[in-house]
């Protein structure tokens, strides 16, 4: 076969596949498109936080319907972020706060330890200076636990 005869090959089993896929496979969220969701919302945070809240809930949406247990925790953590950024510190606390417990759910020790971090910050700025230290000790904990350099030392950098 020439290479011009396996790229229409190609193309239409592209093509004809994914229309043969579209009706039998049911209208559900995947998880792709639920990280493109987040990714997209992430990358609004200081530029333009009603699109990062638009796309997040709608993340966060399509995540609840999959039971898709990172994608909520990243949604709500887009959602923190983006309340930060227009200095709505108790929504972003709040979000952050229930991003912590998805996360918590996954064992996913990593992402604890930035929410942590993310919790400090929002009390710092509310001037509640003992709650954020302790939130700041749980991520550099954490952070230690996981040998994780420069992560720990932007965490005493909080303290």
């Amino acid at each position: 076969m020439s290479v011009k005869s396996t790229l229409l090959f190609f193309t239409c089993h592209c093509i004809f596949g994914s229309i043969y896929a579209q009706k039998w496979i049911p209208n559900k969220p995947d998880t792709l498109s639920i990280i493109a969701l987040n990714d997209s919302a992430k990358t609004f945070w200081r530029t333009n936080p009603d699109s990062t809240k638009f796309l997040a809930h709608k993340a966060l949406k399509a995540s609840t319907e999959s039971a898709y247990t990172s994608g909520i925790a990243n949604s709500y953590n887009n959602l923190g972020a983006a309340n930060f950024f227009v200095s709505n510190y108790d929504s972003a606390y709040h979000y952050w706060s229930l991003a912590l417990e998805q996360w918590q759910l996954t064992n996913n020790v990593r992402q604890e330890a930035k929410l942590y971090g993310n919790l400090a910050l929002a009390l710092k700025e509310q001037n509640k200076t003992f709650e954020a230290i302790i939130y700041s000790r749980k991520a550099v904990d954490l952070r230690s636990k996981l040998n994780d350099s420069l992560q720990l030392g932007i965490g005493y950098n909080n303290l």
